[in-house]
């Protein structure tokens, strides 16, 4: 099992919870651990209006995200592979952080994961040391 399967069975198994375990909190948490790397300043959100200001404070989902995965050593991809990550517009939900597991994305919710197969990403990033691509 590597840290795509553990991450899918963590995923589901915890509670959604903002700041701590929401989609972009997990992706983040994730990527640390697959590049053994952290980012400077941690998020600091708990809920979603302040997930919303922050994000809105610095620039919005993608600029933001993309600032933090480049303190990862993480590049933008137009091929995302297993073991990177992206941003999902899902139906109902709006732009959502995802994990490629190569045949699909998974969206983090509340103990559960939400598999898409279909769906592009806006804007994915290479996580540059995941094994097991």
């Amino acid at each position: 099992m590597d840290i795509v399967d553990r991450t899918v069975r963590d995923w589901a198994a915890t509670p959604f919870v903002w700041g701590k375990s929401d989609c972009g909190t997990s992706a983040l948490r994730y990527a640390e651990a697959a590049t053994g790397r952290s980012v400077a300043v941690q998020p600091t959100h708990k809920g979603p209006k302040t997930a919303r200001v922050l994000l809105a404070l610095n620039g919005g989902f993608a600029r933001y995200a993309g600032s933090l995965f480049s303190e990862l050593g993480m590049i933008e991809t137009d091929s995302p592979a297993r073991g990177d990550v992206g941003l999902i517009e899902l139906p109902g939900q709006g732009l959502t952080m995802c994990l490629c597991l190569g045949s699909g994305w998974i969206a983090k919710g509340d103990r559960e994961v939400l598999f898409v197969k279909d769906l592009k990403p806006a804007i994915a990033w290479k996580v540059p040391s995941c094994p097991k691509r």
